[in-house]
């Protein structure tokens, strides 16, 4: 079935990228459907307007921060050759098989206690996980830890409170957040608990720190490479007050930041290659603009802006006629429905969905 049969005329949410290999013809998201046909889960093709099966259960790797699994779910890594199994609810813990089915380790429900965002490290052979300063840790210190499932024995590589690991596609560089704790006058408490420092580790040198920068990070993004990462940071005004956010982008190698884009709303981005991305920012009215945004030049192309749209997100990139294909709302975020737009350079907006069929 294709959405031309599917008919997506009805109101559509919760768009989200779930697999992008667009070497291979996969360039599937999901949404929630509510139609004439009934209300249901979707997984679509972007690149052939196919209907696909639902999801496979979540899987962990790029990017690895992922919560505990909730019962009856597992996690798997990469590479797929390594799976984590929830069986809480029966007495156990998290289990560590191979892709095969062989149980090669596991974390019982006492070990368990403080720790969050447990994943599959891309070399199989390793744990990654934070511990929060809280009384659930029980002792341990917090800190992101990597674990080796051979010995059974977890090493601190960061301390301090820590959120959201990511590897970069490679799964060389691991970066992460090391959370702000301090009190800062005019700071929010739910942004201080949330963002901080950006650390970069290199997996192939021991997860030696290359870099540590940056104040109040609070998201972050690696390059199709994984040699550059775009991240978010909330930044003070002319005011002195903390309203804006920048976006700015980290040369690994050289360790050289810079700042893209800065304003009251924080921007949506996306990588499209290696040194470009899609950003939307906003206007003083909340007018969003999606542009192409080259790193060298700094230059900023318009694709799109619409004022009768409350929001742009980019979702993907199509390298094939440079197309960008973005979520849009006319309603505030997570109160309305959604729609599914694609531009490229010198063209016009097009439609996908609602509408009468989709056009790849």
């Amino acid at each position: 079935m294709n959405a031309r049969e599917f008919a997506l005329v009805g109101q559509v949410r919760d768009i989200t990228l779930s697999e992008f290999k667009p070497d291979s013809g996969t360039a599937a998201i999901s949404f929630y459907y509510e139609g004439g046909n009934g209300s249901r889960s979707v997984r679509m093709n972007l690149l052939t307007g196919e209907i696909l099966p639902p999801s496979p259960q979540p899987r962990g790797g790029t990017p690895p921060g992922v919560p505990v699994p909730d019962d009856q779910t597992k996690v798997a890594s990469p590479s797929g050759r390594l799976v984590l199994y929830d069986e809480i609810s029966e007495g156990r813990g998290i289990v560590i098989k191979t892709a095969k089915g062989r149980k090669v380790g596991e974390l019982s429900g006492r070990q368990l206690q403080g720790m969050a965002e447990i994943a599959p490290a891309p070399d199989d052979a390793h744990l990654t996980y934070t511990v929060a300063d809280s009384e659930e840790s029980r002792g341990k210190e917090a800190g992101f830890y990597l674990y080796s499932i051979k010995t059974g024995k977890p090493e601190l590589l960061v301390r301090g409170p820590t959120r959201g690991p990511v590897w970069s596609p490679d799964g060389r560089f691991l970066a992460l957040i090391r959370v702000q704790t301090r009190a800062s006058k005019g700071l929010p408490e739910f942004t201080r608990n949330q963002a901080g420092t950006l650390v970069v580790l290199d997996g192939k040198r021991g997860f030696k720190k290359v870099f540590s920068g940056g104040k109040l990070v609070k998201s972050l993004q690696f390059s199709p490479a994984g040699r550059r990462i775009a991240f978010l940071e909330i930044a003070r005004d002319e005011y002195g007050s903390y309203e804006n956010t920048s976006l700015r982008a980290l040369d690994i190698e050289s360790g050289r930041v810079t700042t893209l884009v800065t304003g009251r709303r924080a921007p949506d981005f996306l990588w499209t290659g290696e040194g470009a991305l899609a950003v939307t920012t906003y206007n003083k009215f909340a007018v969003p603009t999606l542009s192409l945004v080259d790193l060298a030049s700094l230059k900023a192309t318009p694709l799109t802006t619409n004022p009768k749209l409350s929001y742009i997100k980019p979702l993907a990139y199509i390298p094939t006629g440079r197309r960008v294909v973005y979520a849009a709302s006319r309603h505030i975020p997570e109160e309305g429905p959604e729609e599914l737009w694609a531009v490229e350079p010198g063209g016009r907006p097009m439609q996908l969905i609602p509408g009468k069929g989709y056009k790849p």
